[in-house]
């Protein structure tokens, strides 16, 4: 993926503005495309910087999970999601 600092900025801004959306929609509610306009980017142009949404999802995690354990000081990343994963592969 494209590691600019500009391409940088453009990843911060997706993972922002995905974790809104995804926590005001949902996932399956929210498409590629709704959230490259959220972004302020061109259409088609998610893939550019993330995989997919999974891969979308997952950045958002990771880094709210980060910045609660920071803030704790007891929270593991990828326990946290390595749980999310597995509930969200079992329809939980």
């Amino acid at each position: 993926k494209i590691r600019t600092p500009s391409a940088i900025e453009k990843r911060r801004r997706l993972r922002v503005v995905a974790a809104r959306l995804f926590a005001e929609r949902g996932v399956a509610a929210t498409s590629m495309q709704g959230l490259a306009h959220h972004a302020g980017l061109g259409s088609g142009r998610v893939g550019a910087y993330y995989d997919g949404k999974e891969d979308l999802l997952a950045e958002a995690l990771r880094s709210a999970t980060a910045a609660l354990g920071r803030l704790t000081g007891r929270v593991d990343v990828e326990d946290v999601l390595a749980v999310i994963f597995r509930d969200l592969r079992l329809g939980k």
